[in-house]
């Protein structure tokens, strides 16, 4: 955007000329003093408060206000416009006049012509002109007409403002300056400007740094860092010049090629304000000579000369402001950092960071570039090969790291207040508005419970469970054989699901009498085992002892009924018929146990598998309990008929598991 600007004001820098610039300024036709000035100066603001803002840098020795306007789009808040901005002041000596009608007019025109054209308007929407008639009212108080003399020139307290400027080239800094020149310091210190102008009369040409160097005498070219640039600012002012390009048109004595000249070359100068500029302030500034006679008679003539002669050339200088390479250095969270050095490699002269903003504009010609910004305490930073073009300007912005700050928890800061956001929008409820919750039932069991045994068999979900009316049976009490007769209404129900004893039971009574293999196995109906008997050990590796003492007998018992040939003071019938801690089937042998060899069992006849069995009084119990079924289902086991009532025969579970048990006693 910036490129077709200056190629609009180039392209219609003729038909700026053609213009009537009387039209869009006040008639100038006296030497007007310091109220017009301020006079003038509010009335722009009170016309166009959207783009005039007044000021003042304070008052001389005799009490006269330097007044400045400020110039840009939204002014009320050029401090904090990311726009670059020029500073032009007039008058610094007070009898040259011809400066402060041309800031006069400059002023008055940039307001009137804002909304009339677009090329005023861009200019002014996209730079802060900061524009200052006089610096040195007195001085002009004092001045008379004339081309020569110095009547006007000092303070009123006798100081030639271009000679009070501090010295870069000093080894201490002068102590004392006159007022207006403290009050100029002061006040470009708080406008930042990118380029300046100093307008004086006696010669016209364009004067550029360095204005002196001690090592060399005057005449000798004094070569700046920025010398080449400089140059370029200088021809871009005299070229859009009437005639100070034009060597026959200078001043006589005067030979100054394209109306340019080093100031050391011209005449050696310290303590000058242009090299102050340049130095302390970054403000790339120059001095510009608006004419051979200093004071004229005629203050109409002169005025409209000054303006039709210089109008291009203000807008040709202006926009070499936009020729920068410009940006922002801020820390990581965005906090602009001040102090900042912006150096360019190859170029001995580094600006300074100064913006309230944080923002910067080094201008350089045309070309590719490495710049780096740094400051104490921050690690430095280079971009390379930054182009920048004619005209435009090249964004560069810096994000400088602290040497000092931890960035380690910068993640974590994040998360945290996504957190707090979070809370924010959904809090959580307390302690004492949350309802008690009932524990649910398939939480987590409690450690100090005993934990069961996963060798145990898991109880089928197919059969019956008990009646609710009826007591809940043992679980340490061994499975009942359901062929059995039920028992009397008083006594409760077993439990079919109950585990069956573990084989680890005390050893039988050696002196009993051993069983004879060829006899047949007595029938399964296994006596019903007392409640109150001890639970059997569910160790299945401790050896019990020999001769285990058990409790008394249920003298309601009815196993001798059922086994007539067993000790009475024994059960191992129910060792014939039981299931080891692991689930198997035990394959205990009672032939081979001598304490078992006199054991008299009944012999089991051999299955029927053709003959209809005819159901007997205790097949219709279990046929209307359902626990027929369940039998068949579990064990695989085979029903025979015998004249006791149809009692059911496990024979060969039950010699397995006499086997398995006297394995394990041996």
């Amino acid at each position: 955007m910036i490129l077709l600007l200056v190629t609009s004001w180039i392209s219609l820098s003729g038909a700026f000329t053609f213009l009537d610039p009387s039209t869009y300024e006040p008639d100038l036709d006296t030497y007007f003093g310091n109220e017009f000035i301020g006079e003038t100066l509010d009335y722009l603001q009170t016309e166009y408060p959207d783009l005039v803002q007044t000021t003042s840098l304070g008052e001389t020795v005799n009490g006269r206000e330097i007044h400045a306007v400020t110039i840009t789009k939204n002014v009320s808040y050029w401090q904090s416009h990311n726009r670059p901005s020029v500073k032009y002041v007039g008058n610094m000596h007070g009898n040259e006049i011809r400066g402060r009608g041309l800031l006069m007019k400059l002023a008055y025109y940039l307001a009137a012509q804002y909304s009339v054209d677009d090329d005023v308007k861009h200019i002014v929407d996209s730079t802060i002109f900061h524009l200052v008639p006089t610096i040195n009212p007195d001085g002009f108080a004092n001045a008379v007409p004339t081309c020569s003399g110095v009547t006007g020139r000092y303070t009123t307290q006798g100081v030639d403002m271009n000679r009070d400027f501090p010295n870069h080239w000093s080894t201490g800094e002068k102590m004392k300056y006159a007022v207006e020149t403290l009050l100029v310091m002061d006040y470009a210190k708080t406008i930042t400007p990118v380029l300046g102008i100093s307008f004086h009369d006696g010669a016209l040409v364009t004067n550029y740094p360095w204005d002196g160097q001690p090592d060399l005498y005057t005449g000798q070219y004094a070569k700046s860092p920025d010398d080449a640039l400089f140059i370029e600012l200088a021809k871009s002012y005299t070229f859009a010049h009437a005639s100070m390009y034009d060597t026959s048109k200078q001043c006589a004595n005067d030979n100054f090629k394209d109306g340019i000249t080093n100031g050391n070359m011209w005449y050696k100068v310290f303590n000058g304000m242009q090299d102050w500029n340049y130095v302390d302030m970054d403000c790339f500034e120059v001095t510009i000579e608006l004419g051979c006679c200093k004071y004229p008679s005629d203050p109409k003539s002169t005025y409209k000369a000054v303006w039709s002669d210089n109008f291009n050339s203000l807008f040709e200088f202006t926009a070499k402001a936009h020729q920068t390479i410009r940006g922002k250095v801020s820390n990581w969270d965005g906090s602009p950092i001040l102090g900042v050095t912006i150096a360019v490699e190859g170029i001995d002269k580094d600006i300074t960071v100064r913006h309230s903003s944080g923002f910067y504009w080094r201008p350089l010609q045309p070309g590719v570039y490495n710049i780096t910004a740094s400051k104490t305490g921050y690690f430095p930073l280079t971009y390379k090969n930054i182009v920048v073009k004619d005209g435009e300007s090249t964004v560069v912005n810096f994000i400088l790291i602290s040497r000092n700050q931890d960035y380690s928890d910068r993640e974590t800061s994040k998360r945290k207040r996504r957190r707090s956001s979070r809370k924010k929008q959904k809090p959580r409820p307390t302690e004492g508005d949350m309802e008690p919750v009932e524990p649910k039932k398939d939480l987590k069991p409690d450690p100090t419970e005993p934990k069961p045994d996963p060798t145990e068999p898991k109880p089928d979900p197919t059969k019956l469970k008990p009646a609710p009316t009826e007591p809940k049976p043992d679980l340490t009490e061994p499975k009942p054989d359901p062929t059995e007769p039920k028992p009397a209404p008083t006594e409760p129900k077993p439990d079919l699901t109950e585990p069956k004893p573990d084989p680890t039971e005390p050893k039988p009574d050696p002196t009993e009498p051993k069983p004879d293999p060829t006899e047949p196995k007595p029938e399964p109906t296994e006596p019903k085992p007392d409640p109150t008997e001890s639970k059997p050990d569910p160790l299945p590796t401790h050896k019990p002892d020999p001769l285990p003492t058990h409790k008394p007998r249920d003298p309601t018992s009815d196993v001798d009924e059922i086994i007539p040939t067993m000790d009475p003071r024994k059960n191992e019938a129910q060792m014939s018929n039981s299931t080891l801690i692991d689930g198997t089937q035990s394959t205990f042998n009672p032939t081979r146990d001598p304490r078992l060899r006199d054991m008299t069992l009944p012999r089991t006849p051999a299955p029927a598998t053709t003959a209809a069995k005819k159901p007997g009084p205790a097949d219709a119990d279990n046929e209307k309990s359902g626990e027929e079924k369940e039998d068949q289902d579990i064990g695989n086991e085979t029903e025979d008929p015998k004249d006791s009532g149809g009692v059911k025969l496990i024979p060969t579970i039950s010699f397995i598991f006499l086997q398995t048990i006297m394995t394990i006693l041996h």
